[in-house]
This record gives structure tokens, C-alpha cells and sequence, in this order.
């Protein structure tokens, strides 16, 4: 399987949503942002250089806080 990158990002508060069917690993590059998955109780907020492994398949939502730049990596 080929792994995907995707890098964005999000100023004044803003919000992207995915729509993961597998594995993917979320990387603040920049900035702070808020991230939370469908079906997991628990919710993060990045700072730059943290990162978040999520293993369900959903929705995902990250919203800047208010700016991030951020990677999606898909393995």
C-alpha cells in the first residue's frame, strides 16, 4: 500500500473535515490545532511538532487554533 501526503492550512479558526478509510497520522508543522475523530472519546490539541495516530475509520475534524499548517499522512 502507498502512503499519501496532504499538507494544509487553516487560519481564523478554520475547520477541514476527512473522511479516513485507513490508518493516518496527523502532524501540526505550524501553530496549534484541535483534532477529533468520529467514534473516539478523546480529543487532541497539537501544538507544533506533536501528532496524533488515528486507526478508525470516520470522520476526522481539525480546526486551527486560531492558524495551523498541518500534514495528513495516509499509510
Amino acid at each position: 500500500m502507498r502512503t499519501t501526503e496532504q499538507i494544509s492550512t487553516l487560519e481564523n479558526h478554520g475547520v477541514q473535515r476527512y473522511q479516513s478509510r485507513r490508518p493516518v497520522q496527523v502532524q501540526v508543522i505550524s501553530g496549534r490545532a484541535y483534532v477529533t475523530q468520529e467514534g473516539d472519546t478523546a480529543d487532541y490539541v497539537l501544538e507544533s511538532g506533536e501528532s496524533v495516530s488515528v486507526d478508525r475509520r470516520g470522520n476526522i475534524v481539525v480546526q486551527g487554533l486560531p492558524f495551523a499548517q498541518y500534514r495528513v499522512l495516509a499509510r
